[in-house]
């Protein structure tokens, strides 16, 4: 088997998720995933006061029982992601490997690594770029001093700003033009490639980067080749 992971990023609007637990931990889940639009329910003996007023809200429900005494197989059905945050590590370590035994993606926030799915520290730059970090489960501590750092270097760096809205407006521009993924692809690696590109990003300059971005794109683009059929010539007048 296989020890290495691999970052994703899920939508989890209408996902079932169940949370074991009713601690800050739990609750602290239990908001991320209903805030996302999952369907949330959490179990446990006792529920934090967030816990509850969310239920209030209307955005989690809360069924009181002891895992201990539960029946696992039974609760492990309808579920799509589990989440353990009991304070109990042989009861987190049993719901984790009957749940991954059910092919379930499970966030075991006990002891991480015996679980399937990490949850990371994430944030999202005011351009609009997301980024995670984790040290699945080593350190959380450093983990999140490193987005944070992270965070503050892409915001304050002009190079990464102009960078992603250069290449966002060019991949935009041809996603609308050329109907051909590959052609569109290859594209976008000969705008990347164009180290005036990435001169002008560094001194912040938007507008003359973005030309010379889609000028160096739009030389690969051969509409006559395109199994799509469309005749379209794109230009970088037509840009402007």
């Amino acid at each position: 088997m296989s020890n290495e992971w691999i970052p994703l990023y899920i939508k989890p609007t209408g996902l079932r998720v169940k949370i074991f637990g009713g601690g800050s931990v739990a609750a602290r889940r239990a908001r991320l995933f209903s805030n996302a639009g999952a369907e949330v329910q959490v179990f446990a003996i006792e529920f934090s006061s967030e816990l509850k007023e969310m239920e209030r809200q209307g955005k989690v429900k809360l069924y009181q029982i002891d895992l201990r005494y539960a029946d696992l197989d039974k609760m492990l059905q309808n579920v799509d992601i589990i989440v353990i945050a009991v304070d109990d590590e042989e009861l987190a370590r049993i719901v984790s490997r009957k749940a991954t035994e059910k092919g379930k993606l499970v966030n075991n926030a006990v002891n991480a690594l015996e679980g399937n799915v990490i949850v990371p520290y994430r944030g999202k730059t005011s351009y609009g770029l997301y980024i995670a970090t984790t040290s699945l489960g080593a350190t959380g501590v450093a983990a999140r001093r490193t987005l944070e750092r992270l965070l503050k270097i892409l915001e304050e760096d002009s190079y990464y700003k102009t960078l992603f809205i250069v290449m966002s407006r060019v991949k935009k521009y041809l996603k609308e033009r050329v109907p051909n993924p590959k052609i569109r692809f290859k594209a976008n690696l000969a705008a990347d490639a164009e180290e005036k590109v990435h001169q002008l990003a560094e001194q912040g300059h938007v507008e003359d980067a973005y030309e010379i971005a889609l000028g160096a794109a739009l030389k690969t683009v051969d509409t006559s080749s395109d199994p799509a059929g469309k005749q379209v010539t794109p230009s970088l007048e037509e840009s402007r």
